[in-house]
């Protein structure tokens, strides 16, 4: 298993670092994104692309069973969010870990393992491979 035959995997990796540790500048006024808990729709739609992309990637190039690749996404993308989190409180003076970040990114996360199995589209292409 090489690692940068996931690139899809670590092509949104990769945002979602930068995306992370990139000292926004906190808005003013009530601009056309002002919405209330935006950030936490945004953190739930990245690690939900994470994790399809991820299981959709780790379906194509291994054969083990469902239930490995489950918990391989799940941990990697709760250890990133984690991860995340982490290095903005700490080290990203305009930037702030939260708590309720890390349960969107993992709501997001489980959202992507549910229907990368439920939704025909999905199943349909992990059936084909």
């Amino acid at each position: 298993m090489k690692l940068f035959s996931y690139y899809k995997t670590l092509a949104v990796a990769a945002l979602i670092i930068f995306l992370s540790t990139y000292p926004f500048k906190p808005e003013t006024g009530n601009g056309f994104l002002d919405i209330p808990q935006l950030d936490k729709g945004i953190h739930f739609f990245f690690y939900f692309l994470f994790s399809l992309v991820l299981l959709t990637e780790l379906s194509v190039k291994t054969k083990t069973p469902r239930k490995y690749k489950i918990f391989t996404v799940f941990v990697v993308s709760f250890l990133l969010g984690v991860l995340m989190e982490l290095i903005q409180h700490y080290f990203i003076p305009e930037r702030s870990g939260s708590r309720f970040d890390v349960l969107a990114n993992t709501v997001g996360c489980v959202f992507g393992i549910f229907l990368f199995y439920k939704l025909p589209i999905f199943l349909k292409f992990h059936q084909r491979f």
